[in-house]
């Protein structure tokens, strides 16, 4: 018999610092997975299942750092069943390894790179965002796809693997940017 049981606990809310930037409003949510694994076995026939050996059960803990802006991972930890020891992490880079120059009606207090794209896309402002800076990307037929906050931020990235390629156009409100992203 193999068992899983799953606990999440959002135990956090605060603003989460990493290498690349500091992100304000993020909920930290602590995963707890216990496994437990028995051997049963019906030894008389009868359909009277019996533990053959003591089950044993393994623990692992997740920590995730989510942006309440949207549901973005922007770190994850996780460790042994007590908690103290990493096994792995993973966070949000922002970091560029090659810039493409901004496209023509790209304004020069933001830059949208890599375009054309099928992986990560960053979005990088001159200044952190306020409360009105809002990202937004639209199909062709003008129905939004993506709509994001930017507030106390400067850069940000986001997935386009899941979407169809094409042309989608960009806008970031506040900041008086709009533009068109090619996706391959």
């Amino acid at each position: 018999m193999h068992q899983v049981n799953q606990a999440f606990v959002g135990d956090g809310y605060g603003a989460l610092q990493l290498p690349t930037a500091t992100y304000p409003n993020t909920l930290r949510i602590k995963a707890t997975e216990t496994i437990i694994d028995s051997l049963l076995a019906d030894t008389i026939g009868n359909g009277s299942y019996f533990m053959i050996d003591p089950p044993t059960v393994s623990q692992q803990s997740s920590y995730y750092w989510l942006q309440a802006a949207q549901p973005v991972i922007l770190l994850t930890i996780s460790a042994d069943s007590l908690g103290t020891t990493g096994e792995s992490s993973s966070y949000v880079l922002s970091s560029t390894t090659s810039v493409q120059e901004p496209q023509p009606e790209t304004k020069a207090n933001v830059n949208l790179y890599p375009n054309p794209a099928n992986g990560l896309v960053n979005v990088t402002l001159l200044k952190e965002g306020t409360s009105n800076t809002i990202f937004r990307l639209f199909d062709m037929q003008g129905r939004v796809i993506r709509e994001t906050s930017l507030e106390g931020i400067q850069q940000y990235g986001f997935y386009v693997n899941q979407l169809e390629r094409g042309v989608y156009l960009w806008t970031i409100d506040d900041a008086g940017s709009q533009g068109k992203l090619v996706i391959e």
